[in-house]
């Protein structure tokens, strides 16, 4: 992962500051390359969000649901 990858990750997440975001925004202006890698990674993040929120969906399996309920949680 290059630098300016790093960047687009933390970009994408709101992690930069206005300094910083304003940097990328210029260079994506200017970069095709770097629009298609933003491009990327907005693609993958709403897939990863997809199959997240069906897995949420999913119901927990029996065994999974009855060891949870009789797991005997320590005392202070």
């Amino acid at each position: 992962m290059t630098d300016f990858s790093a960047k687009l990750s933390a970009y994408l997440d709101g992690e930069l500051d206005a300094a910083a975001a304003r940097e990328v925004e210029a260079r994506l202006a200017t970069d095709p390359a770097a629009q298609a890698e933003l491009d990327a990674l907005v693609a993958a993040d709403a897939l990863a969000q997809e199959s997240f929120d069906a897995e949420l969906d999913a119901p927990v399996p029996f065994a999974l649901a009855q060891q949870i309920k009789s797991t005997v949680m320590p005392g202070p």
